[in-house]
This record gives C-alpha cells, sequence and structure tokens, in this order.
C-alpha cells in the first residue's frame, strides 16, 4: 500500500526560494489509500561473487555493421581536466571489483568471444572496465544480459572504436547512435561500461555518462549475462581486449507498479506526495508516468520527487516545473539549498500528454531522464539511514489549481541489493 505524505511547499519565484520549514504537516487521504493495490514483488538474488567466469564464444549472428564503423580516427589524449576511470577507482554504481583480469582476442570466425558471469538475473546492472587495445582497427565490446536458452535470444549493448552504440535483440539490431561521452583513446587507458536493467528499460552509461536510454520489453525473464568482444564483423585476428575488472549486482523490486493521482489543493500550504511504502533506501531507481493537469496558459505545474528522506527535517528534493521547463535539485536540512538545475527539452505540455520520469540514485551519484532522454546529472547527499522515496507534485506555490489533479501510473521502486 502507498503512504500518503505531505511536505513544506517551495514558493515558486524567477529564481525558485523554498520556504524554510522544520516540521512536516501530516495529512491523509483515506479515499486513495484504499485504492491502493501496488504490487510488492519478490526480491532478486543479490548476484553472487563471480569466481572463475567461464571463457568461450556464441554465434554472432549479426549483419555487417556499415564501413564506416571500422575506419577509427588516429587516438587523441583527452583534455587532462576531463575526469575518466583509472585501474583500482570504483565505479558508479558498484564500490568494487569481483571479476579478475581476462583477456578476449579477436578471431575474426563469426563468433563473439565471451566470458559469462555468476548467475542469471532480470533486473540488475554489470559494469566492466576494459583497456583500450593498441590497435588503429576497428574494434568493440559490450554486455548482454538476459540470454535466453530456449530461443537462443539475448539483450546485446556494445560500443565502438569509432564513438558509436549498438543495441540489439540477439542479431537484430534495435537501436544505435553516437556518443559524446568522455572516452580514452590512448592504448592501455581505462574505460568503464555500465548496463541497467529494470522491467521494461535499460540505461547504458560509458564513464560515469549516459549515452542511451533503451527499450528492455523485448525479453523480461531472468537470463544469463555475458562480457564480449566481435559482436560485429571487421575486427582483424589478434586484437586483445583486456577486461580489467567487472562486477554485477541484483536491482530488487522494492515497490509498484502503483496508479493513483495527487489532488491540488493549493491553500494547504504542503506538497502533496506518495511515499513508496517500505522503501527506506538511498540508492534506487524511481519511475513513474504523471500526466498533464492544464496547460500552462492557465497556471503553472510540477511534478517529483522527495527522496533519502529519514525525517521531516532532513531529504532531497528533484522538481521539475512546467513553466520554466527546468529541473531543480534542492538540500534540505532544516532549511532549502538549492544545489544544481538545469533545462528540460524533453517535458510535454499539452492537456492529453503524459511525462515519463525516471529517478536513478547511487551513492553520491544522481541522473534525471525525461521522456527518454537524460536531461540531468548531478552530484547527492549521502544522508546516513537512506530514507523515504515519495512522488508529488505542487512543490512550488502557485502551481496548483483548486480542484485539479496530476494522475500517475507504473510508479515503480527499484533499489541496489549491495548499495544503503
Amino acid at each position: 500500500r502507498a503512504a500518503v505524505v505531505t511536505s513544506p511547499t517551495a514558493v515558486a519565484t524567477m529564481e525558485p526560494t523554498p520556504l524554510t520549514a522544520t516540521d512536516e504537516v501530516s495529512s491523509t487521504m483515506a479515499a486513495l489509500n484504499a485504492r491502493a493495490t501496488a504490487l510488492r514483488a519478490t526480491a532478486t538474488a543479490r548476484a553472487a561473487a563471480m569466481t572463475s567466469p567461464t571463457a568461450t564464444t556464441r554465434s554472432r549472428d549479426l549483419v555487417s555493421l556499415t564501413p564506416t564503423l571500422r575506419i577509427l580516427a588516429s587516438p587523441t589524449l583527452l583534455p587532462s581536466a576531463t575526469r575518466l576511470p583509472e585501474v583500482g577507482q570504483p565505479g558508479i554504481f558498484s564500490p568494487g571489483d569481483l571479476m579478475e583480469r581476462r583477456v578476449l582476442t579477436t578471431e575474426d570466425d563469426g563468433f563473439i568471444r565471451t566470458v559469462y558471469l555468476c548467475c542469471a538475473a532480470s533486473d540488475l546492472f554489470v559494469e566492466i572496465a576494459f583497456e583500450t587495445p593498441d590497435t588503429t582497427a576497428y574494434w568493440d565490446v559490450g554486455v548482454a544480459v538476459r540470454e535466453q536458452a530456449a530461443t537462443n535470444q539475448e539483450l546485446r549493448f556494445f560500443v565502438t572504436s569509432n564513438r558509436t552504440w549498438h543495441f540489439g535483440l540477439g542479431a537484430e539490431i534495435q537501436a544505435n547512435g553516437s556518443h559524446s561521452a568522455p572516452f580514452n583513446t590512448r592504448p592501455g587507458t581505462i574505460n568503464r561500461l555500465t548496463l541497467v536493467a529494470f522491467g521494461e528499460t535499460g540505461i547504458a552509461l560509458l564513464n560515469g555518462e549516459i549515452i542511451a536510454v533503451l527499450d528492455f520489453s523485448a525479453i523480461l525473464s531472468s537470463g544469463d549475462i555475458y562480457i564480449g568482444t566481435e559482436f560485429a564483423d571487421g575486427s582483424p585476428p589478434g586484437i586483445d581486449i583486456v577486461i580489467v575488472s567487472a562486477n554485477v549486482g541484483a536491482l530488487e523490486s522494492a515497490f509498484g507498479p502503483f496508479n493513483g493521482m495527487l489532488p491540488h489543493r493549493p491553500n494547504n500550504g504542503v506538497v502533496e506526495s506518495i511515499a513508496a511504502e517500505g522503501v527506506q533506501r538511498g540508492s534506487f531507481i524511481a519511475q513513474a508516468v504523471l500526466g498533464v493537469p492544464y496547460p500552462t496558459d492557465q497556471s503553472g505545474w510540477d511534478i517529483g520527487f522527495d527522496f533519502r528522506k529519514p525525517g521531516a527535517n532532513r531529504f532531497v528534493r528533484l522538481i521539475v516545473d512546467a513553466m520554466r521547463q527546468t529541473w531543480y535539485l534542492y538540500d534540505f536540512n532544516r532549511e532549502f539549498t538549492l544545489s544544481e538545475s538545469g533545462p528540460v527539452g524533453t517535458l510535454r505540455l499539452g492537456t492529453n500528454d503524459v511525462n515519463a520520469l525516471i529517478l536513478v540514485a547511487v551513492r553520491e551519484h544522481g541522473y534525471l531522464i525525461v521522456n527518454g532522454q537524460p536531461v540531468g546529472k548531478f552530484e547527492l547527499p549521502m544522508i546516513p539511514g537512506g530514507g523515504a522515496v515519495e512522488l508529488g507534485s505542487g512543490f512550488f506555490s502557485g502551481n496548483e489549481i483548486d480542484g485539479e489533479q496530476t494522475t500517475f501510473s507504473g510508479y515503480t521502486v527499484w533499489t541496489f541489493a549491495d548499495q544503503p
């Protein structure tokens, strides 16, 4: 069941300045609670340490990529100010690495060179660190998840030597593109690739930057996991792809999916929000699809999350404001402090439109995705005890019309099994 909570409202000005508040105002919404039908899924088994991963091969079954993918520009060094991973540094999602160094050598024989990792899972992250090989030829490296033995299919994601990425359902490419993430091109330097799978969604990151948000709905069942190279043809024999380290972590389905509505009550001075009941974690992924309550020419409106909330006097607040098409991150410690903000160019404002929000919070790292596009990356305060996660609206005063409501669906929270 979802818990209904209220929080202090922030005052909306051209530069929003929240009100100082020390006590949370409690209220009830018995009618909404009576309709609550949230499902609590059984937690995904925590991924075990990867002891003796098996090196093997897998049939590529993948058509040739365009010839331009085989052309690698001369290696260039990134500016020294760019922060890139080094050997021994912790990953974004994984505090430590569980697999020892492995070498995959290309053979150009129609097979993917693979290393299978530990156990089958559905909702998880895989994070690998690999060395840039000493070659000017084409190469690729990637991760596959949810491999199904019965259909011989899996969800494959790989990056290439010339800054492109490709996502496939088995051999069938579903999406691809280029990226501008920081990328170490000097031979022997380290890059870190992360693939996160939760429900129908996948997120791919390269060196801490989101490079793709993916549709994983084709395979929802648990399946095997592997690291590989030679996902596409074009690599000559003898290229060593060195996997420096790897880690797999489970995501636990902790709340939802839950559907409901947030009533607009502009005169009560509090934020209307729905807590993900039972969730008291600081590292999580939350998603929800929220309806547009009315056009912005009638009034402003906003949506967002309170999280890392051990109590009424300490939490983090993320607001997406429709009138300004901007996100705001506040740190509340008995008073509001604006930490960061940024534009939201993907926000939909039509009367019958909906907006899909995804918030990723893991240790000190935060990401905001709106309608399938990453729009924000920010640093988060580490608050002892984790705290509640709440979906809300009406964060800024003046952003509600009495009697209106913001509907939502698919409100779901996954937590990281190995993170507080």
